[in-house]
C-alpha cells in the first residue's frame, strides 16, 4: 500500500486487494499531509474490514479442533503437551472467543504460569504460538499474538 499524487495534483492510494488485484483510491486531497491522515485511516478501516471476515470460535472449539489436527500430524506425547497447554489456558481464561485473545492477556498468563516455575510458561509459549499460527491459517484470527513474545530463557 502506498501513496501516489497525479497530475491532476491530488493523492491517490494503490494497494492490492486480497483476490491479488491492484487497486487505485483516491483521497481527494492535494496536500500529502491530509492524504497520509487518509491513508492511515483507511488502513484502520481496512484491518476492521479484515477482522469482520474472521471466524467467531471459541476456546474450546478450538482446542477439540486443533487436538484433532494435532492427533494426525504429531506424535501422541505432543498431543499431550498441546492438551495440558490448553487445560491451563481454559482453566485462566474459561471459555472466550479466540479473537479476545490478546497479547496483554497472554502477557498475563504467562507471568501467572511463572510464578511456579519457567518450564512449563516456555512450553506454553512454544505450543501456543504454534497453535495460534494454525488459527491464523483457519482465518479464526487475524494474527499471531504470540509473535510478540520472545522465548523465555531457562536459567
Amino acid at each position: 500500500m502506498y501513496l501516489s499524487k497525479r497530475n491532476n495534483q491530488i493523492y491517490y492510494i494503490f494497494y492490492n486487494q486480497p483476490n491479488g488485484k491492484r487497486t487505485c483510491i483516491s483521497t481527494g486531497e492535494k496536500s500529502k499531509s491530509e492524504a497520509l491522515k487518509f491513508l492511515s485511516d483507511f488502513q484502520a478501516e481496512l484491518k476492521q474490514r479484515k477482522r469482520n471476515k474472521t471466524i467467531p470460535i471459541t476456546l474450546k472449539d478450538f482446542t477439540f479442533e486443533f487436538l484433532k489436527y494435532s492427533e494426525s500430524i504429531h506424535c501422541d506425547n505432543t498431543t499431550k503437551v498441546f492438551k495440558v497447554t490448553f487445560n491451563y489456558l481454559k482453566k485462566y481464561f474459561g471459555n472466550i472467543f479466540m479473537s479476545e485473545i490478546t497479547s496483554q492477556k497472554l502477557n498475563d498468563y504467562f507471568a501467572q504460569r511463572m510464578k511456579k516455575t519457567i518450564y512449563p510458561a516456555r512450553k506454553d509459549l512454544i505450543n501456543l504460538s504454534s497453535a495460534l499460527s494454525y488459527a491464523v491459517k483457519q482465518g479464526y484470527l487475524i494474527e499471531n499474538s504470540c509473535k510478540t513474545f520472545k522465548r523465555f530463557r531457562i536459567p
